[in-house]
């Protein structure tokens, strides 16, 4: 799969910046170098080199190699990023986007068409394995085949590092990780498997103890006879129960009998008690009538003697006289508003007489009329304009005058008027209580007039009454010789509390018994299911401690497989650097000894270095420069490896600074190893000297906190 393109929207430290890989031929390689205009003694560190292959891997994984959190991708003076890798496997087109923030989310396309999945997950894993990768370890293989850097290659060489961690590192390339996850799995069934044998056969032992037949059999026949006595105390219970009915059915009769012959006794009182109180109440409801006559009389007497005058008239008139009385004094007002114009035109006359005006050119002396006319002064004319205009100010004082005599005088008029009005409604509510007495006088009467009728028939309707209660006690005498033969009630209610008494003994004696049933039928099930749980549960342990112990000779086998292929392929790649030397790789047997057995997962990996005149040291004894050396060889070697397994389908290499931490002689080595290496490679370094050796150069130039290619 080839990488053709890649592009970055508020990614990192970019902006918007695309990157066409398709210009650059496989066979040469590409280098990327930076400038951090933002921090001078930086040189390209920060400048956002590692970014645009970071870019590459979160594009595809959605992770990145450096840590940080999930939104740590986005840049600071944006609020979502946008990361966009185009591939092709030489027949299709794959482009890839994935979103962090606003509308997160991955969408990929094949040759243009959306690639449509139900969550994000389903979409994420199969894009994983329509590149090549499993979606368990996808992201793990990519770093270990596509991606390096200078860490990843003294992970496997560091001089402080020991031999268990070079283990650790192998165990990941081939995938041993797996088989110890699955080894650890095993071991913890297992261990959980014999603690449930051990529960499960202490269970087993516990039933057996509880568990017994004979008790059980007792106990059941016990229950027999008990629901036998059961049955017979329940019969005796309802012929019980059906005699206190009877005898209650006699008890209501007897009741019944002494209510109807009190009652008999009690008639002529209560006929004498009846009258009495209707006597009571017709003389109580006559002396009632004669104050309501009275007050009636009176009031009769007053509405005859009264004037009536209609309240629609008063009202009428009442409102005819406001309304004059409010346009007198409408009038009253503008008369008094003449008069003060009166009194401001005399005055203003009066002050022309006393010093008249001149003409500002002759000096003439001039006046102004009541027009407002110009005209030269004469006094005689002028006085007699005064007295016209006071004789029309007397004329509207004496109009004024008239003006308020009338309105007080409708003033007065509408009062009493008001007077009226008040005394009609008073004759209204006289009225009304004349009709009132007149209904209560009526309804009393007809009250006297019943209770007289009452009285009348209250003979005969007792009379009635006594030959019906005679009839009755006879009836319910009759009914009595029915009941001869019954029992008391009391001896029956005794009789039937006894039983219900034994029949609650009973049941509490069977419920007892059915319960010792119940607990050694549920021992008796309960051992069943344990000793078929034990039988499984054996089989199972069976199964997982064969897994358990085998899962390490698994793994022993899968390194024994891997070493030599390793071998060969790093003493191939060092030859190809011509660095002088060559390896032998074995694993040491620090094997820990567990409960479980031996635990291989703990052994060491060694390496060991010979010149090639054969002498061999330590790999400890070697210099920083060489240590290095040898760990690109490693490195390198393990990626080709993962590419024979076929865990690879990218084909380009991402290296990280690899090449910056090599001296002189591993640097001439470096580039003898990389035209051998397959696919685009792209190389990171801090170096801009090595812009010589590439005849493809991207430069990433960081100012004002956003990179751009150059």
């Amino acid at each position: 799969m080839k990488l053709l393109q890649v592009s970055l929207e508020d990614f990192g430290s970019y902006h918007s910046e695309t990157v066409d890989f398709s210009q650059f031929d496989e066979d040469e390689p590409v280098l990327i170098i930076g400038d951090n205009k933002d921090s001078s003694g930086a040189n390209s560190n920060g400048s956002g080199k590692s970014t645009l292959l970071h870019a590459v891997a979160w594009a595809l994984f959605g992770k990145t190699p450096g840590k940080g959190s999930a939104d740590s991708v986005i840049n600071e003076q944006a609020e979502s990023c946008q990361v966009t890798v185009c591939l092709t496997d030489n027949s299709n087109v794959l482009d890839i986007t994935r979103r962090r923030g606003k509308h997160k989310g991955l969408k990929w396309s094949i040759d243009g068409e959306l690639q449509k999945y139900s969550t994000s997950t389903d979409s994420q894993h199969a894009l994983m394995r329509r590149l090549g990768y499993q979606p368990r370890t996808g992201f793990s293989d990519f770093m270990n085949s596509s991606f390096f850097s200078s860490e990843a290659a003294a992970a496997f060489t560091s001089q402080t590092g020991g031999s268990e961690e070079r283990m650790a590192v192998i165990a990941r390339f081939i995938g041993l990780d797996i088989l110890d996850k699955a080894k650890d799995l095993a071991r913890g069934h297992r261990s959980e498997t014999r603690g449930e044998l051990k529960a499960v056969r202490e269970a087993v032992t516990s039933s057996v103890d509880e568990y017994d037949a004979d008790l059980l059999n007792s106990v059941r026949d016990q229950v027999e006879i008990a629901n036998e006595a059961l049955r017979n105390l329940r019969e005796n219970q309802s012929q019980t129960s059906e005699a206190l009915h009877v005898g209650r059915k006699r008890d209501s009769v007897q009741g019944k009998l002494r209510e109807a012959t009190v009652a008999l006794k009690g008639i002529d009182g209560k006929f004498e008690a009846l009258d009495v109180q209707l006597e009571r109440q017709i003389q109580s409801t006559s002396l009632s009538l004669g104050p309501l006559a009275n007050e009636l009389e009176e009031l009769s007497q007053q509405l005859a003697e009264a004037e009536i005058i209609e309240m629609e008239y008063l009202e009428d008139a009442k409102e005819q006289v406001t309304t004059t009385v409010g346009e007198l004094s409408t009038r009253m007002v503008k008369t008094n508003e003449r008069i003060k114009n009166q009194d401001t035109m005399i005055a203003r006359l009066e002050a022309q007489m006393a010093k008249a005006q001149e003409c500002p050119e002759c000096n003439t002396p001039l006046q102004i009329d009541v027009e407002g006319k110009i005209a030269c002064f004469d006094h005689g004319e002028m006085q007699g304009i005064v007295d016209r205009e006071t004789e029309v100010r007397g004329q509207l004082q004496e109009r004024l005058a008239g003006l308020r005599e009338t309105r007080d005088e409708l003033r007065e008029g509408r009062e009493e008027i008001e007077a009226q009005i008040v005394t009609m409604r008073q004759l209204e509510k006289l009225g009304e209580r004349k009709q009132a007495l007149q209904l209560s006088i009526e309804d009393k009467s007809n009250q006297v007039e019943e209770h007289i009728q009452e009285r009348k028939g209250l003979a005969q309707r007792l009379d009635t009454e006594s030959r019906h209660l005679q009839k009755e006690v006879k009836a319910l005498e009759a009914q009595l010789k029915d009941y001869l033969e019954i029992p008391e009630t009391r001896s029956l209610i005794k009789q039937g509390e006894t039983i219900s008494r034994q029949i609650q003994e009973t049941q509490d004696a069977t419920e007892s018994a059915r319960r010792t049933i119940t607990q050694q039928e549920m021992i008796n099930q309960r051992l069943i299911r344990n000793r078929l749980k034990l039988k499984v549960l054996e089989t199972k342990h069976e199964g997982i401690d064969f897994w358990a112990d085998g899962f390490p000779i698994i793994r022993k086998w899968q390194i024994d497989r891997f070493i030599p292929e390793f071998e060969g392929a790093v003493n191939r790649t060092l030859s190809t650097m011509d660095t002088g030397m060559r390896v032998e790789l074995s694993t040491t047997k620090k094997a820990k000894r567990s409960r479980d057995g031996e635990d291989t997962s703990r052994a060491g990996f060694n390496l060991d270095v010979y010149s090639d005149r054969g002498s061999g040291r330590e790999f400890e004894t070697f210099s920083q420069g060489e240590s290095h050396r040898i760990g690109v060889a490693v490195a390198f070697s393990l990626r080709e490896v993962t590419l024979d397994r076929g865990t690879n389908a990218l084909r380009f290499l991402m290296i990280d600074e690899l090449v910056d931490s090599l001296d002189e002689l591993g640097i001439e080595a470096f580039f003898r190893l990389l035209p051998t290496l397959s696919g685009l490679k792209l190389v990171i370094s801090h170096d801009p000297a090595l812009a010589s050796r590439f005849n493809n150069v991207i430069r990433v130039v960081k100012q004002d906190g956003l990179t751009t290619i150059a």
